[in-house]
């Protein structure tokens, strides 16, 4: 480039020594204004690039702030329902309410059911008191413990609601709970309802499933833009779940089946996931009120649409875990 410059500051020299015209004082040759355009040129091309590059990164960088506060926020929310829980089901168990006959919660090709349990709170005039009068005050109505279902999935499909361009779509969380009422209600109930099982472990005897003609309530979104693809990161997923539930041995835990028979605990037992590991539980089977809740987001995919996890992009691909511990002192098995 010096060499052009010079060559042009040459034929500049030797043009005004040939030439017998005036030249004015108040204009610029043609060469003069070469070298300004191409001195311009110059200097803005890489100023030019440094703004891009600057707001590209402001732009990743703002997508990532937005995804992690997304995640915290649905961690948060999952930890509060959680520690409500009374009962927690493991791989096996998610497994097991899935593929019977009458499945316990819906279950289709684009999601899968990654964290269930039961959990009881107290609601407030939800019942109404017997003898009380007049019937329809307010008066009449009392609060109770009410048993519900809850299931939080990973979705994955085209919907436009939730990924309009329709191409390499991020998955999603969603939250599906059924209400459901206690077979020993005192107020009586239609045994043809949905109730409470005697035991929310499913394949413990004596238990009672939805009633035949319940429909599934709509299951609503509580995060999207959550990593879909099967490349991840190299953390020892294993043993972190091992560490995160406090289990030094494994083996001494046993897993009751349907047939009521029992074997040792193995590790596949503990986690519930995809081959994405973006969204996974790790559930404790003694006892099943203990759980590690993790997600991982992408936030590149807010702002395009080749967004693939890469080791080089990771801090773009925040991920965040949870333990919690049901709160419930409910005794599950009377």
């Amino acid at each position: 480039m010096n060499s052009l410059l010079r060559l042009l500051l040459k034929n500049k020299r030797h043009f005004n020594k040939g030439s017998h015209s005036v030249r004015s004082d108040s204009g610029m040759s043609m060469i003069e204004l070469l070298i300004g355009t191409i001195m311009a040129f110059l200097i803005i091309t890489p100023l030019l690039g440094l703004v891009i590059g600057l707001l590209n990164d402001e732009s990743r960088e703002g997508a990532k702030a937005t995804t992690e506060e997304e995640i915290q926020s649905a961690l948060d929310y999952i930890k509060q329902d959680l520690s409500q829980a009374i009962y927690i089901y493991d791989n096996d168990g998610v497994e097991a309410i899935t593929t019977s006959t009458r499945p316990l919660i819906p279950n289709d090709a684009s999601e899968t059911p990654i964290l269930v349990f039961w959990k009881r709170e107290f609601k407030d005039n939800i019942v109404r008191v017997p003898g009380c009068t007049p019937e329809n005050s307010d008066e009449c109505m009392d609060g109770k413990f009410v048993l519900s279902l809850v299931a939080y999935y990973l979705r994955q499909d085209n919907d436009q609601t939730w990924c309009p361009d329709g191409i390499s779509c991020p998955a999603r969380i969603t939250r599906f709970e059924m209400n459901a009422h206690d077979e020993r209600d005192e107020f009586g109930l239609d045994d043809s309802k949905k109730v409470f099982p005697t035991n929310p472990n499913l394949r413990a005897p004596k238990t009672i499933v939805r009633g035949e003609g319940d429909t599934f309530p709509n299951r609503e979104v509580l995060v999207n833009y959550i990593d879909y693809n099967t490349t991840y990161d190299d953390d020892d997923i294993e043993v972190n779940c091992q560490e995160s539930l406090g289990i030094d041995n494994l083996a001494s835990i046993n897993i009751t089946l349907a047939d009521g028979t029992t074997r040792p605990a193995t590790e596949p037992d503990l986690r519930r996931d995809t081959n994405s590991k973006s969204f996974y539980a790790c559930v404790n089977p003694n006892g099943n009120r203990l759980a590690q809740v993790t997600i991982r987001g992408n936030a590149l995919r807010r702002i395009q649409t080749d967004a693939e996890y890469k080791a080089n992009n990771s801090q773009y691909f925040p991920k965040y875990s949870v333990t919690i511990r049901g709160g419930s002192d409910f005794d599950v098995n009377n």
